[in-house]
């Protein structure tokens, strides 16, 4: 076997399967088929508590927009920007149209 090439030692049935290399843990991060626990509290009321992360990322969650028409400073009021969206009804069941 010490006569072999390097690859064919590698993959030779008699040598013994490498230790897989551990994955990273996931602490604190949110995944797109969760909702959100903390992060979207704010945004559960008025029927949104079927929206996911899935759902935010790909512009399919109801919410594409205000129902009433903002200035750019509103946009730029956090404050303000996330209570309009959290205060209104979806437009649409997530996950069934985008906009």
């Amino acid at each position: 076997m010490a006569n072999r090439p390097a690859r064919e030692r590698l993959f030779h049935d008699e040598n013994r399967a490498l230790p897989r290399r551990p994955r990273p843990r996931r602490r604190g991060r949110t995944r797109p088929r969760h909702a959100g626990g903390p992060a979207l509290a704010g945004v559960r009321a008025n029927g949104k508590q079927g929206v996911l992360i899935r759902h935010l990322l790909s512009h399919t969650s109801g919410l594409s927009g205000w129902e009433q028409p903002g200035t750019a400073t509103e946009l730029y009021d956090l404050p303000l920007s996330t209570a309009r969206p959290a205060a209104q009804a979806l437009w649409w069941e997530p996950g069934t149209a985008s906009g």
